[in-house]
């Protein structure tokens, strides 16, 4: 698993995903847990998923000032996967926005509660999403 980490084929992704602020926990677990079934039978290896809970957005979404966020890190060599996420979340109506990302070893785009050195000590190991919210 270390030579599919130092680039023969394999990208690191991460995708953001904010779900509507009306759901509960449990719903948004159960979301997330879907999401992550979806990338795993899409060609998605290493998935780390990393909940950060209710928080307030930056401006207003759909009348909403907040909304659960769910981040996934994952890697694929697949270039289509990118479009299968787009078409799966665009139909799902329990997401504010959702936004995928390419990301390196060195910087992130998006930086979350996983520093850098931690999501490279978690990238094979998988973070249960319950308990997390």
């Amino acid at each position: 698993t270390e030579n599919l980490m130092r680039g023969q084929g394999m990208r690191k992704y991460e995708t953001i995903i904010i779900y509507d602020s009306v759901l509960t926990d449990e719903q948004v677990a159960a979301e997330s847990e879907n999401f992550n079934k979806f990338l795993s039978e899409n060609g998605a290896e290493n998935v780390v998923v990393d909940g950060w809970g209710k928080r307030e957005l930056a401006f207003q979404m759909n009348k909403k000032n907040y909304g659960a966020y769910v981040v996934f890190y994952y890697e694929s060599e697949s270039a289509v996967l990118g479009e299968r996420i787009n078409e799966s979340l665009r139909i799902n109506e329990s997401i504010t926005k959702f936004q995928t990302h390419r990301i390196s070893e060195s910087s992130r785009k998006f930086k979350g509660r996983l520093s850098g050195e931690q999501l490279k000590k978690s990238a094979f190991r998988r973070i249960i999403i319950v308990g997390l919210f």
